[in-house]
C-alpha cells in the first residue's frame, strides 16, 4: 500500500468511521485518542499460543512482510532462500483464521492472520484468537502502520535484519477493540473503498 492508503487504514482501525464520536485517552502515546466506547486490551488477553506438529501432509507456508502468510512455492529457488529439510515433522501447523509470526522479522511486519491451513517453520509463533474479535479486522489492524513499531520495541538483536521478538514484551502490546458490529463496518468500508481491493490484505476469513 502507498502512504495514503496506509494512513486511511490506520485511522479507520484506530478512530472508527464516525468523526463526531466522543473520544478518550487510550493510555498509550502512540495510539492517542480512541472512541470512548472502544476497549483497549493487551495481546496476552487476545492471543493464546499453540504448537501442533507432525502434520507433514499439509502445504508449506511462508510468513512475509509484504503479503502476510502465503503458500510457499517450493519449486521457485529464487524465493526459497531458507533451507527446507527433508523431515518436516517439526514444523508447526497453522489453521485458517489463526495468527502467525516470523519472530525474527516481526519488527518489519512479518505476521498476519492465515487464510490457509498449512505448516510453517518451527521457529515461528502461532496463536489462536481467544477474544471476540473478527479475524479479518485483527489482520487489518495489526498490520497497519501504527502497530508495527510496537513489535520493533519488543525485539532485540545484534545482527542487522534479524531481531528476536521477546514474547513477554509482545504480550504487553496494546490493541484497540471496537464492538463487533463496528469491526464489520470497518472491514466493509475498507473493502469497498475505491483505492483498495480486500484481497490485497486478505480474503474474507470464512468459518
Amino acid at each position: 500500500m502507498n502512504e495514503r492508503k496506509q494512513v486511511i487504514v490506520q485511522n479507520t482501525v484506530t478512530k472508527g468511521l464516525n468523526p463526531e464520536v466522543e473520544m478518550k485517552d487510550s493510555g498509550d502515546e502512540w495510539l492517542g485518542q480512541i472512541p470512548i466506547h472502544w476497549e483497549i486490551s493487551k495481546l496476552k488477553q487476545i492471543l493464546s499460543p499453540i504448537s501442533i506438529k507432525d502434520k507433514t501432509h499439509l502445504p508449506l507456508l511462508s510468513i512475509t512482510r509484504e503479503k502476510g502468510i502465503i503458500l510457499r512455492d517450493i519449486e521457485n529457488m529464487e524465493e526459497n532462500h531458507n533451507f527446507i529439510p527433508d523431515d518436516l515433522s517439526g514444523y508447526k501447523m497453522i489453521e485458517k483464521g489463526q495468527f502467525g509470526m516470523n519472530k525474527m522479522k516481526a519488527w518489519q511486519g512479518s505476521y498476519g492472520i492465515s487464510e490457509y491451513t498449512g505448516i510453517v517453520s518451527p521457529a515461528y509463533y502461532i496463536f489462536k484468537l481467544i477474544k471476540d474479535i473478527n479475524p479479518e479486522f485483527f489482520h487489518l489492524a495489526i498490520r497497519s502502520k501504527i502497530y508495527v513499531p510496537f513489535f520493533g520495541k519488543a525485539s532485540d538483536g545484534v545482527r542487522i535484519g534479524q531481531w528476536d521478538l521477546s514474547k513477554s514484551r509482545m504480550k504487553e502490546i496494546p490493541f484497540i477493540i471496537p464492538p463487533l458490529e463496528e469491526q464489520e463496518r470497518i472491514i466493509s468500508y475498507i473493502g469497498q473503498a475505491p483505492f483498495f481491493s480486500r484481497n490485497h490484505i486478505i480474503e474474507k476469513i470464512k468459518p
